[in-house]
C-alpha cells in the first residue's frame, strides 16, 4: 500500500466510526464500527480509489454490494475523491460537421468497379451466363423450336442420342424407355453365351 492507501483507509475508518455515531450505535462492542463498513469492504473501497475506479455512486454499488451504498455512499466517495480524484473523461470531443471530409475519404478509398460485360453479346450489365442475356434467350428459343432428329442441341452442343438397340431417339439402349430393354442379368448371360433355364 502506498501512503495515499494508507490515508484512505484511516479516514474511511473515522468516517464509518462517524456513521456508527450518526446511527446510534456507538456503543456496540461486539461489532463496532464493522456493523457500518466491515474490513472487507473497506479494504476493497481503496483498492478500487487507488484505480480510480469509483467515479459515483453506482459504481461503489457494482463493484463492492455494500448494503449501505445508497444512505452513505456519497460520503465514502467525498473521502475516496480527496484522495484519490475521480477519472477525467478520455472522449474525444465529438466532430464538428466534417460528413464532408468523411464522405470524401469512403469515396477514395473505395474502388470502382467497371461494369459486368457480356461475352456471348458484348453488352453490359450481364454476363454470358446470365438467363437474360439476348444470344442465350435467342438460343433457348432456337433449341426448343428446333427438330429433335440427328440435330445439335444449342444449349449443349451434343447429339441428340440414338439407341443402339432399337434405333429410337432420346434414349439409349441400356434406358428402360428403349422397347428392347432388359435387366442387367439376361443382357450379361446372353453376351457370356449361357442362357439361363
Amino acid at each position: 500500500m502506498g501512503s495515499h492507501d494508507g490515508a484512505l483507509s484511516k479516514a474511511l475508518d473515522v468516517l464509518r466510526a462517524e456513521l456508527l455515531d450518526r446511527e446510534g450505535l456507538g456503543g456496540d462492542v461486539i461489532f463496532g464500527p464493522q456493523l457500518i463498513l466491515s474490513d472487507e469492504i473497506l479494504d476493497r473501497i481503496v483498492q478500487l480509489g487507488h484505480k480510480q475506479k469509483l467515479p459515483d455512486v453506482d459504481a461503489l454499488a457494482d463493484q463492492t454490494s455494500w448494503r449501505y451504498t445508497r444512505q452513505y455512499g456519497q460520503d465514502v466517495l467525498s473521502v475516496v475523491h480527496s484522495f484519490y480524484p475521480p477519472p477525467t473523461s478520455t472522449l474525444p470531443d465529438p466532430p464538428i460537421n466534417n460528413d464532408i471530409h468523411l464522405s470524401s475519404n469512403s469515396d477514395a478509398s473505395r474502388r470502382i468497379r467497371a461494369p459486368a460485360k457480356c461475352t456471348a453479346c458484348g453488352n453490359l450489365g450481364h454476363i454470358s451466363s446470365n438467363q437474360f442475356c439476348p444470344v442465350r434467350t435467342g438460343q433457348m428459343v432456337r433449341a426448343a423450336l428446333a427438330p429433335t432428329s440427328g440435330t445439335t442441341n444449342v444449349m449443349s452442343n451434343t447429339r441428340s442420342r440414338t439407341c443402339g438397340a432399337c434405333g429410337g431417339q432420346d434414349h439409349i439402349a441400356s434406358s428402360k424407355k428403349c422397347p428392347k430393354w432388359r435387366p442387367i442379368d439376361e443382357r450379361r448371360t446372353k453376351r457370356s453365351g449361357k442362357e439361363n433355364v
